[in-house]
């Protein structure tokens, strides 16, 4: 019974190191990105989920620029709703700043049987 706990202890101590680890090069990840010049994003380089993500991120910038030039023109929030078909609460958040976009890449998606990649096609 000693050695299971010992093993028990060490696998403890392993997880809570890499998740340590993990955490502190996550806080630190834009500055070491922004060190390396890895600012942009390539999507040839992305896989499927990351790719997904991206072009979302991309679709709500587009989405954006379209709702702020329409309150630079000085059309009303109402007017805004109608001819973009998005919510008031959404016109509200862009016309005020609140909504920024940002690029999540560290998260998974079950897309393979979707995605045209290679990797999705060896896991099928």
């Amino acid at each position: 019974m000693p050695k299971a706990i010992q093993i028990a202890d060490r696998w403890h101590l392993m997880e809570n190191a890499s998740s340590t680890f993990l955490v502190s090069v996550r806080k630190s990840l834009r500055a070491i990105r922004t060190a390396i010049g890895a600012t942009t994003i390539n999507p040839d380089l992305l896989t499927c989920a990351e790719r997904l993500q991206y072009q979302g991120y991309l679709r709500r910038e587009e989405i954006n620029a379209a709702i702020m030039r329409l309150v630079s023109e000085g059309t009303p929030i109402k007017g805004i709703v109608r001819r973009t078909s998005h919510s008031r609460k959404l016109v509200r958040q862009i016309a005020r700043g609140e909504r920024t976009g940002r690029v999540h890449l560290n998260r998974t998606c079950h897309c393979w049987m979707s995605c045209g990649t290679q990797a999705a096609r060896n896991t099928q």
